[in-house]
């Protein structure tokens, strides 16, 4: 018997500048070229052994309570804007990790819409999730629209299944800065390695 979505809690970061907590193939190209040298670094989360490759051009990166959270150092990636950050979703119990990532990709995105409701920044859904074949994993993609005081705001959410439940890498830039980051995000979702049981 599967779970309802109602019965799912999932816990939604939300970042906003300042007051708000952060508890919210050729562009690709482009991308890897503009960082000379491209030197990689990894980073690992100590509770499952996630580790994200990225590039230190790019990015500072930092475990912030067990998740990894990436700040921007270019206009590639949202310039002062952007960030990403990880987050680990467990498995309920009666659940398969497929049934509550099904689940989960739906539920999220409704989540962070209401969050961003509750603050008042007018959200709207760009992006409906939807599942792409992304680095060997299906990956569910989305991304919602808001105002982040008077400046349009682009999030965008990547969540893939894993063995202990979902991993989700939700990303924040200013809207005039998304084409371009969203390609470097998308990479970042790429070079997720996350531990078979």
């Amino acid at each position: 018997m599967h779970e309802t979505p109602k019965q799912i809690v999932i816990n939604i970061p939300v970042r906003r500048k300042g007051s708000m907590s952060r508890r919210l193939p050729a562009a690709l190209l482009l991308v890897m070229a503009s960082v000379t040298p491209a030197s990689a670094a990894d980073i690992r989360e100590p509770t499952h052994g996630v580790t994200l490759t990225y590039q230190d051009g790019l990015w500072s990166a930092a475990i912030e309570d067990q998740n990894i959270h990436l700040t921007c150092k270019s206009d590639i990636c949202g310039g002062a804007s952007g960030e990403c950050e990880t987050m680990l979703a467990m498995t309920r119990p009666g659940l398969t990790s497929r049934e509550f990532f099904n689940v989960y990709q739906q539920e999220f995105t409704s989540g962070l819409v209401d969050e961003l409701d509750k603050l008042g920044v007018d959200p709207v859904v760009i992006d409906p999730p939807t599942t792409f074949w992304e680095g060997g994993a299906v990956v569910s993609l989305s991304s919602i629209r808001y105002d982040e005081s008077g400046t349009p705001t682009r999030t965008w959410a990547a969540a893939q299944e894993a063995p202990f439940g979902v991993l989700t890498l939700t990303c924040y830039a200013d809207e005039a800065k998304y084409d371009t980051a969203h390609t470097a995000w998308l990479a970042l979702i790429n070079n997720i390695t996350i531990p078979k049981r």
